[in-house]
């Protein structure tokens, strides 16, 4: 972790981030239900590089880590009894499976949280997939706090009973 970097995708970077992506989806250990072509797709991920959205961790020459932040609150979560409510939203945040364990993910995802704060957000809201042990402790470990366990219906993937942190 000493030749690191974070910092925006751009789109020199599309075809790294959509094999990051694609590699993740093929994990068998894939917890967060991700399906490539579904979610995330090639449209979603150049969309997130256009928006200046997301974000990768670089190692050496690798993109260890990456997610996306919006500081605008997600419509998916319109009905959920948040308790703030200028948050900023952290979506498809991973790290590569043999990257894993070892850091990348917290340190993402610290740099995210400054980046909600310098802009003005007073929280940051996700979800995760109900079983994802894994994304439920780093958010715990963090400092997220659980808000209600629910199903969210995503009109690219269908019903999945979710977490929901902030």
């Amino acid at each position: 972790m000493n030749d690191m970097e974070i910092r925006l995708a751009n789109n020199k970077d599309i075809n790294n981030v959509i094999e990051f992506y694609k590699v993740l989806c093929e994990d068998p250990n894939n917890k967060a239900l991700w399906k490539y072509g579904l979610y995330p797709t090639d449209e979603d991920l150049l969309n997130d590089i256009n928006n200046q959205t997301l974000y990768v961790l670089i190692d050496g020459d690798e993109i260890v880590s990456a997610g996306v932040i919006q500081m605008k609150e997600d419509e998916l979560y319109n009905d959920i009894n948040w308790t703030r409510h200028n948050p900023a939203v952290v979506h498809i945040l991973a790290t590569l499976p043999h990257r894993q364990h070892k850091g990348y993910a917290k340190k993402l995802l610290m740099y995210l949280i400054e980046l909600a704060k310098n802009n003005n957000r007073d929280s940051i809201h996700l979800d995760i997939v109900y079983d994802n042990d894994y994304a439920r402790k780093l958010y715990e470990d963090v400092g997220f706090i659980k808000v209600e366990d629910k199903e969210l219906y995503y009109p690219d993937t269908g019903a999945i009973l979710s977490t929901l942190f902030e």
